[in-house]
């Protein structure tokens, strides 16, 4: 037999008021209604709700005469028919209420901390049972959990027999009648014909239905909806089109109207030289997703494929439709192909990995002989060069797209060059250190990421955020690269917890609360830190040191953009994140 260990906290209570105790597994939640609404001392009632945040589902009794789904969020389960354990296995929380019209009644998070085999010292009969509990120092809320205990063991005996799909009021009748009133069966499965789907849970089906269908008519028809890049560009917004014109060069872009601006526009883009500089912008995941995509024809966007090629949609290159599908113009095809030749392929290769490794030097140095950064380019053998032909590469990148400067000897931020005070103060407290260089692996990842998504304290971080709190996953990775910008930085942990309360992140318990101060003094020992060359505070033995931070407006996502050039939504951030603007600072900007 398995017992869930829960801890019960009443929602409202400062400091919180809890309940520990074990409950049985292999039961429905209507039985586990019975035994959770005589531990939290609940008069009888069959208008209980279970509600799973996390997985979007309100666990209830099935009412014939009332409406299941009471949200377009929350799909509806059969409290009689459903197991806990579908849902206790997987999830780490659940809220437990009793609704009523008459009277507002207390509600409780239940934070699921383990699930174990259990044995009774004395090899009888177990039975749900309260461990420890926390109560209000000026109000009593239960009663004595001595006398509580030994009521549970009255009311609920456990029994091994066939699945019990018994309703509350059932239960109710029989435990009043000394019958036995927890029936548990390690082969259940729940019912599913009771259940219900939300509006929301609906169109997702819907869309997925529509899609495959959709999809499958489209293989049936034929390669190419023949676009033109000048007509696709009509439907852009003018201003929009006439500031993309201006970040290529069309001098006189705000004083042309559609469709001539559209045509300008798509004759310039079209011009060999031009989509050179494009390409040689991307990332090697952006390049090559839109060297696939150019073979492809008519294809479907799917979600993973959009972010390396939203790009492509901007400035024309990609053709995207409303019903999800997209293609490459053929004149688009036409010109990538001609200037496509292994000698420029080689080139995008070499340069893109050149921007990965300068973003690195933001991340792990602020400044560094150019032996150094050279050393860490060469973590990819493919792109392996001399060092001369290394520094011709550097020279080869457009100032305005360079974060970093060629200094003498050195490779250095170029925004730290222009702060002379904070470069040599930095300067001296790297000494003589050597430099960390990372793996080819960790380049890749924290340049296209923006922070380490692999490190093992960064992901659990994100599972917090997702899992526990519920944050968009794309909020998230926002927030981690606020965090790790105020880590390398030098900054405090406590500046760390002020990014997410600046950004509304509320944690519902203490638990989560510490679990999450607890993960942020570890990413704050084991992130690497340019004032120790790339190093971290563990490596270097000084864990839990405490620093000021040496960089004051260096990094700050809200760092100010020059105001003789507005920054084009797919350029790098300038804040040096290594995410496109649009992804960082742009997402702040009104």
């Amino acid at each position: 037999m398995e017992f869930y260990q829960l801890k019960i906290i009443r929602k409202g209570t400062k400091p919180p008021v809890w309940r520990r105790c074990l409950v049985p597994s292999d039961i429905t939640f209507a039985q586990m209604a019975a035994v959770l609404e005589e531990i939290l001392e609940y008069s009888f009632t069959d208008r209980y709700e279970f509600e799973f945040y996390q997985e979007k589902v309100h666990v209830r009794e099935y009412r014939k005469d009332e409406s299941q789904v009471t949200s377009y969020q929350y799909d509806f389960s059969n409290a009689s028919d459903t197991f806990v354990n579908d849902l206790l296995d997987k999830m780490t929380w659940f809220t437990f209420r009793v609704k009523t019209n008459e009277q507002k009644i207390p509600e409780y998070r239940a934070e699921v901390e383990k699930k174990f085999s259990a044995v009774s010292e004395d090899g009888g009969a177990l039975c749900p049972v309260i461990m420890k509990e926390k109560i209000g120092a000026e109000e009593e809320f239960w009663s004595d959990t001595e006398k509580k205990n030994k009521r549970l063991a009255e009311l609920f005996t456990l029994e091994a027999g066939e699945p019990d799909y018994r309703v509350s009021k059932e239960i109710h009748e029989d435990t009043c009648q000394g019958k036995a009133s927890l029936i548990f069966s390690e082969n259940a499965e729940s019912k599913t014909e009771n259940n219900k789907k939300c509006a929301n849970s609906l169109l997702k089906d819907m869309t997925e239905t529509i899609t495959k269908a959709l999809f499958k008519e489209m293989k049936n028809m034929p390669g190419s909806r023949n676009p033109k890049i000048a007509e696709y560009l009509q439907a852009y917004d003018e201003e929009d089109l006439a500031f993309l014109a201006g970040e290529i060069g069309i001098s006189d872009a705000e004083e042309l109207k559609n469709p001539e601006l559209a045509a300008r526009f798509a004759e310039e883009v079209l011009k060999p030289e031009v989509m050179e500089k494009e390409i040689l912008r991307l990332n090697e995941r952006e390049f090559r997703a839109f060297e696939k995509v150019t073979k492809k024809g008519l294809f479907y966007v799917e979600e993973n494929e959009w972010t390396d090629l939203e790009w492509a949609s901007d400035i024309g290159y990609l053709a995207v439709y409303d019903d999800g599908y997209a293609e490459v113009p053929a004149e688009v095809s036409a010109v990538f192909n001609k200037i496509c030749t292994p000698e420029f392929c080689e080139l995008q290769k070499k340069r893109s990995w050149l921007t990965a490794c300068l973003v690195m030097v933001e991340c792990l140095y602020g400044t560094a002989p150019a032996r150094v950064v050279y050393r860490m380019y060469r973590r990819r053998k493919e792109c392996r060069v001399s060092f001369d032909e290394f520094t011709e590469l550097f020279r080869s990148v457009p100032e305005e797209e360079n974060l970093c400067v060629l200094d003498g000897d050195r490779i250095s931020l170029r925004g730290l060059l222009e702060e002379k005070e904070i470069y040599q103060m930095l300067l001296e407290r790297q000494g003589n250190r050597e430099f960390y260089i990372p793996s080819e692996e960790e380049i890749a990842d924290c340049s296209y990421y923006g922070y380490p998504s692999q490190d093992p304290v960064y992901r659990s971080i994100f599972s917090l955020l997702t899992e526990e709190l519920g944050m968009d996953a794309e909020l998230a990775e926002v927030y981690l690269c606020e965090i790790y910008r105020v880590y390398y930085t030098g900054g405090l942990m406590s500046e760390a917890m002020d990014q997410l309360n600046k950004n509304g992140v509320i944690f519902e318990t203490q638990k989560q609360a510490r679990e999450m101060a607890e993960l942020l003094m570890e990413a704050y020992n084991t992130t690497r830190k340019v004032e120790l060359c790339g190093h971290t505070l563990d490596e270097e033995g000084i864990g839990n040191r405490r620093n000021e931070t040496i960089f004051p407006g260096m990094f700050q996502n809200n760092m100010p953009v020059s105001s003789n050039k507005k920054v084009y939504p797919n350029d790098p951030c300038p804040c040096g994140s290594g995410k496109k603007y649009k992804k960082c600072c742009g997402r702040n900007v009104k």
